[in-house]
């Protein structure tokens, strides 16, 4: 124990990434009402994650991985635009090289991508509908995709909104590697899984905008034929040997309901953003909580006449209980199954993690529209949670800055 702060947990196991991108642009008006814009992008990223290089530990496994790709592309996009509607339709190609040194992939691919949005804007309209299609090819497979949303404005008060989509989509490389039987431990059952995911989402809300109030509310739903949850083969409580070595096919389903909303009353200004989902907790294999809700009380004025703006009050986040889950940094992956030849497939604690609160004190001041000084005190109760396991949000905290304008 370190109060709030946690050890590191294994000094000689290090992530370093590098990026590169840089793209050229030809932007036209070859068609009356018309926008085109061609593309031309190269994007290159390289991980290397290193632990136990010099083999300090005989406890803990050697790992290092130089993994990288780069990808070479052009796109090519029509913006047609008139009173009556909006016709977007752009192409994409893409080739890309792989060296993966953790899944000892070397290999090129390409994908190309075709895709279309039509959307009917009569003027003054109260109804606006919009379709839209999508068709892949990847690996010598095609990925279909189509769907739709309405926007219904009774006044500048009310919207009501809905959209649906179904798509298919292929698993990455990563997927296909972790859920491939000859890569997976002898102990292990293989499932058999289809080779593509079949997704479906859903989201049906309303809008309102009034002088005192503005916000929304929505309901949303998404499927997804085959999802992966990630399992831990070896499963170790430090930390320090927490990789991911399976990833198991599943039906996935979450649902839930969105508010978001500004109230102003008089001089006070308070916001909400509350989350709420449906799934039961046998249903979680994405360790999400059952509701979170962040927000923030204002005072706001305008002082010294009107050459300082001040906003003062409180931030606040409260975050539901959510299942216990361990972290693989190299893979980016929070898993909550380890397995074993003993004792199959199991949760690696059956217990949840605590609920989370954290309020923050707020000032900040705008001087002329200029210049700008801001003060936090954060975590004032100094409450201890975590996000990641074993990685302590600060205590109590004070952070300030300033921010001008030069030119203008």
């Amino acid at each position: 124990e370190n109060g709030y702060y946690s050890d590191v947990l294994y000094p000689n196991r290090y992530q370093l990434s590098t990026n590169h991108y840089g793209d050229i642009k030809v932007l036209a008006n070859i068609i009356p009402n018309s926008k085109t814009d061609l593309t031309f992008y190269y994007q290159y990223d390289s991980q290397k994650f290193n632990q136990n290089k010099d083999s300090i530990d005989a406890n803990i496994p050697q790992i290092v991985n130089n993994n990288s790709y780069q990808t070479i592309g052009v796109s090519i996009r029509n913006d047609f635009v008139n009173d009556y509607l909006n016709f977007i339709f752009s192409t994409n190609y893409e080739a890309t090289d792989y060296s993966l040194e953790a899944m000892n992939f070397y290999n090129s691919e390409n994908i190309l991508v075709v895709a279309g949005q039509l959307q009917f804007t009569p003027i003054e309209s109260l109804i606006v509908p919009t379709a839209y299609a999508k068709c892949s090819r990847y690996l010598n497979t095609n990925y279909f995709g189509f769907g739709g949303d309405l926007n219904i404005s009774l006044n500048n008060q009310f919207t009501f909104y809905g959209g649906l989509s179904f798509y298919s989509k292929p698993h990455s490389i990563l997927e296909r590697y972790y859920s491939a039987s000859i890569n997976l431990p002898p102990s292990y059952s293989p499932q058999n899984h289809a080779t593509k995911s079949e997704v479906s989402a859903l989201e049906i809300g309303t809008k309102v905008n009034f002088k005192f109030i503005d916000g929304t509310i929505s309901y949303f739903n998404y499927k997804n034929s085959n999802a992966f949850k990630p399992i831990i083969n070896n499963y170790d409580d430090s930390l320090v040997i927490n990789e991911v070595s399976i990833l198991e096919s599943y039906s996935q389903s979450l649902s839930g309901v969105n508010i978001n909303f500004n109230l102003k009353v008089w001089k006070l200004l308070f916001s909400n953003n509350i989350s709420y989902y449906f799934n039961s907790e046998t249903d979680n294999f994405i360790a999400s909580p059952k509701y979170s809700i962040a927000g923030k009380l204002y005072y706001l004025d305008n002082l010294f006449e009107n050459n300082l703006k001040i906003k003062t009050g409180i931030n606040y986040r409260f975050t539901d209980t959510q299942p216990f889950f361990v972290y693989d940094f190299e893979k980016s992956m929070q898993a909550q199954f380890v397995t074993s030849a003993t004792t199959g497939t199991q949760l690696i604690k059956n217990e949840p993690v605590p609920t989370s609160f954290q309020i923050d004190i707020f000032l900040a001041g705008t001087i002329q529209d200029a210049a700008t000084i801001f003060v936090v005190l954060e975590n004032i109760a100094e409450i201890e949670y975590y996000i990641v396991p074993y990685f302590y949000k600060q205590p109590q905290m004070l952070r300030f800055g300033v921010s001008w304008i030069l030119f203008d």
